[in-house]
């Protein structure tokens, strides 16, 4: 044990890392954001897990530089952790999770990207969603970041409890289940170390994701973490308030048109302050794990009917969606709002994510999700 990793683990509190890249002004709002949680978090939890710089201009490495030093001027009893090359955020995730869970020993650690700003309750609300993870081995990544799109209102009717984790943002997980999951993504990282992230082999890692026993399309790191949770029988969870909003207008994933679409313009945060979190039961968590691997399968299988934009076309794939996940004909005004959803662009995963979200879905599966998962 190095003498920076034994003064590290005297903080108290879970570590918090922060993977950062190219993104200086995003990075200082996020840090910001965490800087203001009640009560206040002591600086040394901090961690700035600081990629290396890529030859195109835009990852020169003032840019790395100026990251580094935007971190220290708002943090600066942080820890910062500088790669001496570009890794991606792969590898760079690896080394972060490396650090706090095996070179620390932390119990449990938070993960933050400089993509979303949180409330000041965010990691309160983690600590909480932490302990209802420490009691249940059905539990593997949890998040504060809720449901983006529902009003205030609607989210203090709803305030005690969990739903399925849709994006890897401001997650928490515990090392218990860091280490159960290990296997499953040490054989993705195998397939991605040595390239450059973006060029990664998607073939193989399908391939390899199917070889587990699940279907997805996406090959992402995030993808990876979903399907080892998807094996080992895990939920991934997030309350339903929301504590977090995303701010990744231009990146690897959104563009300015796909950010306004998916609403993220338009979050409101929880209007309640601090509020209590049911445990969730062990019924409920195997629901959502059937509904993330059925999600990822759907838009394994379907990737190419996003393209569809006639009526009589949309209308029999919402008849296939129904039939195929609710095992009935649809309904008119349901059929005809999803057909709507399309139509104005959104995403044909998210509204597979919706239908197996629903509690007609969950209720309906429930008991053979329970029953087919890994005891």
């Amino acid at each position: 044990m190095n003498e920076r990793a034994d003064r590290d683990r005297e903080t108290p509190g879970a570590p918090i890392a922060i993977l950062s890249y190219n993104r200086p002004h995003l990075l200082a709002s996020v840090l910001e954001s965490l800087l203001r949680q009640v009560p206040q978090v002591a600086e040394e939890r901090f961690h700035l897990f600081q990629d290396g710089a890529r030859i195109e201009a835009r990852h020169s490495p003032e840019t790395v530089d100026a990251c580094v030093a935007v971190f220290r001027r708002l943090c600066p009893g942080g820890v910062v952790h500088e790669a001496e090359r570009n890794l991606g955020i792969a590898l760079n995730f690896e080394r972060a999770e490396n650090y706090l869970f095996a070179s620390l020993a932390a119990p449990v650690a938070y993960f933050f990207e400089d993509d979303m700003i949180v409330s000041e309750d965010y990691l309160r609300v983690m600590d909480v969603l932490a302990g209802h993870a420490a009691r249940s081995d059905r539990i593997g990544h949890f998040a504060a970041y809720g449901l983006h799109r529902l009003s205030g209102e609607e989210q203090m009717a709803a305030s005690g409890q969990v739903t399925r984790m849709h994006h890897a943002w401001g997650y928490g997980l515990t090392r218990r289940y860091w280490q159960r999951q290990r296997p499953v993504v040490e054989g993705y990282l195998g397939l991605v170390r040595g390239r450059d992230y973006k060029e990664r082999p998607d073939r193989e890692i399908r391939a390899y994701f199917e070889r587990l026993g699940v279907l997805c399309y996406a090959t992402s790191q995030d993808a990876a973490k979903r399907v080892a949770a998807a094996t080992l029988g895990a939920a991934r969870i997030t309350c339903v308030p929301v504590h977090g909003k995303y701010v990744g207008v231009e990146g690897q994933n959104h563009s300015a048109e796909s950010y306004g679409l998916h609403g993220f313009d338009r979050t409101v945060f929880y209007p309640g302050g601090l509020h209590e979190i049911a445990q969730p039961d062990e019924d409920r968590l195997a629901a959502m794990v059937c509904a993330d691997i059925t999600a990822m399968a759907s838009h394994a299988l379907l990737p190419a009917a996003e393209g569809l934009g006639e009526d009589p076309a949309l209308h029999r794939l919402v008849a296939s969606i129904y039939r195929g996940l609710l095992e009935r004909d649809p309904d008119g005004s349901g059929a005809q709002a999803m057909v709507q959803a399309m139509k104005g662009g959104m995403p044909l995963h998210e509204i597979l994510a919706g239908v197996v979200s629903s509690r007609e879905f969950e209720s309906r599966f429930r008991a053979a999700a329970k029953a087919a998962l890994p005891k």
